[in-house]
């Protein structure tokens, strides 16, 4: 392992990063449309049937649904917003305001853990992180430490927000819990982290490939249009994906009482690289 695989080892717990000046004058451009992209992305096609949406979406398999069993999996019809030149809460001038609207989302919350009995269910193997009896506190259960795969979606959207040129000097000079430390990280690592997180966007609007239409809408008499982007989605109750990982938070050791079992392949052995 080189030297910069070593401090990316180190920062497992890392929250959210914070880019060098130039590499976020290079994002501006990118997220714009990337932003838009994702959260029109992130729904579903109006009227599709639910043999669609099972075979688009397999996290909606019964063996899943069980495991998820407190979630409200029902799809829910909802107005996405106009384009408009006022910022919403979460695209507000830089502040712990809007860091602590973002923190609401969730982004935040610790993992949960997934029993043994459900590896299966989720392709896991004896080679990802499994909490035991012996190192935890205070959890129902053992298990294999993971994430909601929405919650980290949103945390990436929400760094390449603070990666963006106009809020880059706020973040440089200010940090708060809503923030993190990791802001005055490695030059290298700050920004692996975000293109991390843009290729990572890119990847999930590309794999739900949305097949709904953009259609425009006249502006003024002399022919200007815009795009009708305050459509109708079906959307999942995000609230209650939410509060499902909120209640399932576990309780995790100190970084420095973790100890990697002997008889686990390593991240590179496993073919990936840094």
């Amino acid at each position: 392992m080189n030297d910069l695989e070593e401090q990316y080892a180190q920062k497992r717990r890392v929250r959210s990063l914070r880019p060098s000046l130039h590499a976020s004058l290079l994002l501006a451009v990118l997220v714009f449309s990337n932003l838009i992209t994702f959260f029109l992305s992130t729904s579903l096609v109006n009227g599709c049937s639910m043999n669609v949406l099972t075979s688009v979406y397999p996290e909606r398999t019964p063996a899943r649904r069980r495991f998820f069993e407190d979630i409200d999996d029902r799809y829910h019809p909802q107005n996405f917003s106009d384009f408009s030149l006022k910022p919403s809460e979460y695209t507000a001038p830089a502040s712990r305001a809007v860091d602590e609207a973002w923190s609401a989302l969730g982004i935040d919350y610790e993992p949960f853990l997934i029993p043994a009995e459900a590896a299966a269910e989720f392709s896991l193997t004896k080679d990802h992180v499994y909490q035991t009896a012996t190192d935890r506190t205070e959890n129902p259960h053992e298990g294999y430490v993971a994430n909601m795969e929405a919650l980290h979606q949103l945390h990436c959207v929400n760094l390449v927000r603070q990666a963006l040129f106009f809020n880059h000097d706020y973040y440089s000079s200010h940090a708060h819990k809503h923030v993190g430390e990791a802001f005055h990280d490695d030059p290298n690592i700050v920004i692996g982290h975000v293109n991390h997180c843009i290729d990572m966007l890119r990847e999930l609007v590309m794999c739900r490939a949305e097949a709904d239409v953009v259609p425009y809408l006249w502006v003024t008499r002399d022919g200007d249009t815009i795009p009708d982007f305050a459509r109708e989605k079906q959307c999942r109750n995000f609230e209650s994906v939410r509060k499902w990982a909120e209640e399932h938070q576990a309780k995790l050791p100190d970084d420095n009482a973790t100890v990697t079992p002997p008889d686990v392949r390593l991240f590179g052995e496993l073919g990936h690289k840094i």
